[in-house]
């Protein structure tokens, strides 16, 4: 197999990356955009790397708390219900 250029691995993983993000739902807009938020306040608040794990952890446990207290039945409704803008 001959070997891929730079460019064409980059833009066969970007068609896997988006190929993967219909398959789940996911809106990889919205992702960038609360990606970008997070850098934005670590970087208000003057958060070193160390830091801002620290915070992506504590948002983890918050969120996977809130599910947790969710009925599986009212899963669907209730996060397209918070993903509306």
């Amino acid at each position: 197999m001959s070997e891929l250029a730079q460019e064409q691995i980059l833009g066969l993983t970007e068609r896997i990356r988006e190929n993967a993000e219909k398959r789940t739902g996911i809106n990889g807009k919205k992702v960038q955009e609360t990606v970008s938020c997070y850098l934005k306040i670590a970087r208000d608040n003057q958060l070193n790397y160390n830091e801002l794990l620290q915070v992506l952890a504590f948002v983890k446990e918050s969120v996977l708390q809130s599910l947790s207290k969710v009925a599986i039945s009212t899963l669907p409704d209730t996060t397209s219900d918070t993903a509306k803008p």
